[in-house]
């Protein structure tokens, strides 16, 4: 149960709220929905003390530096220790060292698709065999997915020395060597071929999307993560905390398709027997703003735009929590505390800039968090003072990406998802001519649609 919040003082400047105990964006049976809770941890790894910081969003509390490699292994380690009961976790140097809850999501969720052909039964069990194509030498899925389950896997990958280090986390483990079996793809190039026996069938086969082209690619791609995190030098490369694939042309393909972006997932609602969520669009060349906008523009000329790096500050955070107590207090990212609101804004495996929009003192009025890619910006998401009402602030930000993708020389301006008849998202039909994503591509939206 969430945590009843006292509501702000009606006069005088709004309360910052303080960080509730769970976090509503994640699977509800992900047993990491709660914050760290550091203490806990520590008893399950006690190396982990060596690396606990001052939290700089919150002083009462203790963090990790996430920018050092051998923290957030450290925080893993204790994560599996404590929660799924893996003894001796360790990944060797330039492994990829992955994100905890996100891939325990990412099993709930599967385990929810497998449930579908149940009539809503989870089937557990060791009869159910999952295939996990390019395991790599941290075995997450198999750790996880064996202990919340029962489920048994066989884990593939071309790479020799990283079965070899997932290997030495099973045999440390001894009720994990009948659970998973890793089998080595000789031939890079081929997925199931040399990995299925004859006659072999699996429930579900899952596979971590490639992000980065080349090792190039994903060290330019840890230096812009480490800089977002305010570090002054280049991030030790033990272990890379990294995606993995070509993340820029992947992205781009799946934006174009009307996906959307959360950290490195991209993402698109997909309900039984329901279309609502259509993806939108504005065409750059084509708009020209209606006379109610163009008053929008002149109530907000006082505002100065400024393109940033996509690096979370305290000030951004202030302003997004007051935003979401005042305009979304029922929603999802209401939990959100100052952790969750940093790893939304760095964590992005793209081209990820934040635009700020400032009065003549300095004050921070308005920001979205923006994507950038060859065909367009999309808008990620927005914030703004939510006492200016007047001043139509999220109408204004749209209208200033709009010039800013023009001036850009780029085509289209990603809204998201537009559901007709939700008084939250009616808005974007006042930006025409605005495209519209479905089974015959991409068409425009009549404005009377």
């Amino acid at each position: 149960m969430l945590e009843k919040r006292a509501r702000p003082p009606a006069k005088g400047p709004k309360a910052i709220r303080p960080p509730v105990t769970e976090k509503l964006n994640l699977h509800p049976r992900n047993r990491h929905r709660g914050r760290y809770d550091f203490a806990v941890l520590c008893e399950a790894l006690p190396a982990l003390k060596d690396f606990l910081i001052p939290n700089p969003f919150d002083a009462n509390e203790q963090t990790i530096d996430f920018g050092k490699p051998a923290a957030v292994m450290a925080l893993n380690a204790a994560l599996l220790k404590h929660f799924y009961g893996v003894e001796g976790w360790h990944i060797p140097k330039g492994a990829l060292c992955p994100p905890i809850p996100g891939r325990a999501d990412y099993l709930h969720h599967a385990a929810d698709l497998l449930a579908g052909g149940q009539e809503g039964n989870i089937p557990r069990g060791a009869d159910v065999r999952v295939l996990d194509i390019g395991v790599g030498a941290n075995c997450i899925y198999p750790l996880i997915g064996h202990h919340e389950y029962g489920w048994s896997f066989v884990g593939s990958d071309t790479d020799a020395d990283a079965l070899a280090a997932a290997q030495q986390i099973v045999d440390a483990n001894a009720d994990l060597n009948a659970a998973i079996e890793l089998r080595h793809q000789a031939a890079p190039q081929k997925v199931f071929a040399g990995i299925l026996k004859q006659d072999e069938h699996f429930a579900l086969v899952i596979c971590n999307p490639p992000f980065h082209a080349s090792a190039h690619e994903a060290e330019k791609s840890a230096l812009r993560k480490w800089k977002n995190l305010g570090k002054p030098t280049s991030p030790d490369a033990n272990p890379k905390l990294n995606f993995g694939g070509q993340a820029t042309e992947l992205f781009e393909l799946l934006s174009r398709a009307g996906f959307r972006r959360s950290h490195s997932i991209a993402y698109r609602p997909a309900c039984a027997g329901c279309q609502a969520c259509i993806p939108v669009r504005i065409d750059i060349a084509n708009f020209h703003p209606s006379r109610s906008l163009r008053r929008v523009l002149a109530r907000n000329a006082d505002l100065v735009t400024d393109i940033r790096p996509a690096h979370p500050t305290q000030e951004q955070y202030q302003l997004f929590s007051r935003y979401l107590d005042q305009r979304h207090n029922d929603g999802e990212m209401v939990g959100m505390g100052p952790q969750d609101y940093a790893s939304m804004v760095a964590d992005s495996p793209i081209d990820t800039r934040m635009v700020e929009f400032r009065d003549a003192e300095r004050n921070l009025i308005a920001a979205c968090l923006t994507d950038w890619s060859a065909d367009g910006i999309s808008a990620v998401y927005s914030f703004f003072a939510a006492d200016r009402a007047q001043d139509s602030l999220g109408s204004f930000v749209v209208l200033r990406l709009i010039d800013i993708a023009r001036q850009a020389g780029l085509p289209y301006l990603y809204l998201g998802y537009w559901v007709k008849g939700s008084q939250k998202m009616d808005y974007k039909r006042r930006f025409q001519p605005l495209e519209r994503y479905g089974a015959d591509g991409w068409q425009r939206l009549a404005p009377d649609q």
